[in-house]
């Protein structure tokens, strides 16, 4: 019994270090989103919110509105969990002592994790606020898209996973996963006005 006991607390410890995605088409996260855009990371703040839970808020500026937003408009994003070392946001409100355990839920990790910078510009897949007003980019980060610049000076876009599963776009030559800017904001508005079945 006793060996059992072990086994399973280390089952479920190597479970709990472990997190699953299901890979997103382009079609099923606009399907999912209620808000998409690209915008510019203009501030970043992590703190306990009303309900003592931790929060990671991002203030970005909609540089382009693809649904739910427009252009112009700022948006505040409230995300569960701490872009920062957790005990920094505990401390903060003296929360824990020196010698106290906590416990940071595995729901705040993602592929996005620690992924805002500082005016950055990015294209984003939000899923709609619960009901305390938390939200998260698309597909455990797979919404979250950085923007980059070529040596031509086109902008380029790619999420975590490479763009591996956007069959709706082509990928870029010579570029590992890279998609055209343009190209996926052309293809994103005609999903908006042909939603999909998921």
């Amino acid at each position: 019994m006793k060996y059992i006991l072990i086994f399973g607390l280390l089952f479920f410890a190597s479970m709990a270090e472990a997190t699953m995605v299901v890979p997103l088409n382009l079609s099923q996260m606009t399907d999912q989103s209620e808000k998409i855009f690209r915008g510019r990371c203009l501030d970043i703040t992590t703190e306990l919110d009303e309900n003592q839970m931790p929060a990671t808020y991002v203030r970005f500026q909609v540089l382009e509105g693809l649904k739910g937003v427009s252009e112009g408009e700022t948006v505040l994003i409230k995300q569960y969990g701490s872009m920062q070392d957790p005990r920094a946001v505990l401390h903060s409100n003296d929360r824990i002592r020196d010698g106290e355990k906590i416990i940071v839920p595995m729901k705040s990790l993602s592929l996005s994790a620690n992924s805002y910078e500082l005016g950055k510009e990015y294209l984003l897949f939000y899923y709609p606020e619960s009901s305390l007003g938390f939200t998260s980019p698309v597909g455990g980060g797979q919404g979250l898209f950085d923007i980059s610049v070529d040596s031509h000076g086109q902008k380029r876009v790619v999420n975590p996973l490479n763009n591996q599963f956007l069959k709706e776009v082509k990928r870029l030559k010579g570029v590992e996963g890279a998609t055209n800017l343009g190209e996926i904001e052309t293809t994103i508005q005609s999903l908006v006005l042909q939603p999909h079945s998921l």
